[in-house]
């Protein structure tokens, strides 16, 4: 339990997980320290008013950064976290159906999504391997009808990606449109098997076989 008034409550935030927070310090340099650091902010998050703080605080952008983190593990939990908080953040929209454009998303789901958008259209495949990561994450974890929203703003970018030769992070997008497939608001999309087809068509068949056979599973599904 943190003490003292909302200012001080404020300026240990800051120092915890602000933009010039722990960065500088010298036990940033361990992995563990990261790794804390994404669990703690995870566990903040669950706070009502922690994803407003986020949005300001440079959080976000810090968690951007690990997701190419040199440990495998950071980087990992770098992407599970912005889905998570993106999944966190619309959770007042599960209801509804908000404009594409996200004009009237909340502030951190605006920045995330801004930041997969920018990483999908990147050269470099290290940055779409991870944006796609955060995204087969999201759909794997919930089903709203946001998700149907956010699904047709990224879908022609993810398309765009198959117009590319090769193929950047052929195996993160399989996972992708087949954590996408499973989603109950997503399953009937025509653009989704569509661009399912086509990826069958142009991926090597080293890279089609699970996509292939993750489709045959999905009837069990």
């Amino acid at each position: 339990m943190v003490r003292g008034g909302p200012l001080e409550q404020g300026e240990l935030l800051l120092g915890l997980f602000g933009e010039s927070g722990p960065l500088g310090r010298a036990a940033w340099t361990a992995p563990t320290v990261r790794s804390g650091w994404i669990q703690g902010l995870r566990s903040l998050a669950q706070h009502p008013s922690a994803l407003h703080f986020l949005a300001g605080c440079g959080a976000l952008g810090t968690i951007f950064s690990l997701q190419g983190d040199a440990s495998l593990f950071v980087a990992s939990a770098a992407g599970q976290l912005l889905a998570h908080i993106l999944v966190l953040s619309m959770r007042g929209q599960a209801e509804g159906h908000p404009n594409p454009q996200a004009p009237d998303w909340p502030a951190c789901a605006q920045q995330i999504v801004g930041h997969v958008e920018e990483a999908l259209h990147s050269a470099a495949t290290p940055q779409v391997t991870q944006a796609l990561n955060v995204l087969s994450t999201m759909f794997g974890h919930c089903h709203g009808p946001w998700t149907q929203v956010l699904w047709v703003r990224l879908s022609p970018l993810v398309a765009c990606l198959l117009k590319k030769d090769p193929v950047p992070a052929a195996h993160s997008l399989v996972d992708l449109l087949l954590s996408a497939a499973r989603s109950p608001a997503l399953s009937s999309d025509c653009s989704l098997w569509e661009t399912l087809a086509q990826t069958l068509s142009l991926l090597s068949c080293t890279q089609a076989g699970p996509l292939a056979l993750g489709v045959l599973k999905l009837q069990d599904w």
